[in-house]
């Protein structure tokens, strides 16, 4: 299938100006910045917020590109709730794609653009110290390794979060809920406003807390000696799978 182009241009600004505000709120260090640090990533290390301030600062580029590859995959049953993946150091995006809506069209993409551009993660060990891990979305069902959970706004966002913050700046949904959040407080003056628009719906409307409605396979990855996730982006054998509705 060939990609629309023209939608994935209007989403991928979209996702800049998303992108850019997150940065913006992040060099001010307010109530603002402290309410989306702790919601997203919860309360990181010393030290952490810069990185992930950093990290914003990779995804809010707008001379950064993004190749994008036709799906070569028809669309069927096995593969109805696959909406964007990466793979090959390409973005691709498949038909159920455009039937999400707008909104979650472009936190998809900052998702997927977490994955290209920052190497993330989206499972973690269960148990400490919840190293991040490819394993699971590699071995499919075949999977036999330690239990794991899932950064996915739609899974098991909040656990991670609150059990594993030195780990978050590696998930990559957190950057996707993080923007989106940032644009729907930007123009907020109190504390309490802020934790009532936070809390008032997910980021993604196709969330439902309880459901299995996110997948994503990323690159081959390893961890370091010091714990920290790398991965090897070169290898191109495995495939990430985007949102389910």
């Amino acid at each position: 299938m060939e990609a629309d182009y023209a939608t994935l241009k209007d989403r991928f600004v979209k996702s800049q100006k998303l992108l850019v505000n997150l940065k913006r709120m992040f060099k001010i260090k307010d109530f603002k910045r402290t309410a989306i640090l702790k919601y997203a990533w919860g309360l990181v290390p010393a030290g952490d917020d810069v990185n992930i301030e950093q990290r914003i600062s990779i995804l809010a580029d707008p001379q950064k590109y993004v190749t994008i590859g036709d799906v070569k995959e028809a669309k069927n049953e096995n593969n109805q709730h696959v909406y964007a993946y990466v793979t090959d150091g390409r973005m691709y995006f498949t038909a159920n794609f455009y039937d999400l809506p707008k909104d979650d069209q472009v936190g998809t993409i900052i998702h997927e653009a977490a994955h290209l551009f920052l190497d993330c993660y989206d499972h973690f060990l269960l148990k400490p110290p919840h190293t991040p891990t490819f394993e699971p979305d590699q071995e499919g069902v075949a999977y036999k390794g330690p239990a794991v959970m899932t950064g996915y706004e739609s899974e098991g966002f909040h656990t991670l979060t609150d059990n594993a913050p030195h780990f978050t700046k590696y998930n990559a949904d957190s950057y996707a809920v993080a923007a989106i959040m940032a644009w729907r407080i930007k123009d907020l003056t109190t504390e309490k406003e802020i934790e009532q628009a936070l809390f008032s719906k997910h980021a993604f409307s196709s969330t439902r807390f309880g459901q299995d409605l996110h997948v994503h396979a990323g690159p081959s990855g390893s961890k370091s000696k010091s714990g920290s996730p790398k991965s090897d982006s070169g290898s191109g054998k495995s495939k990430g799978k985007g949102r389910r509705k």
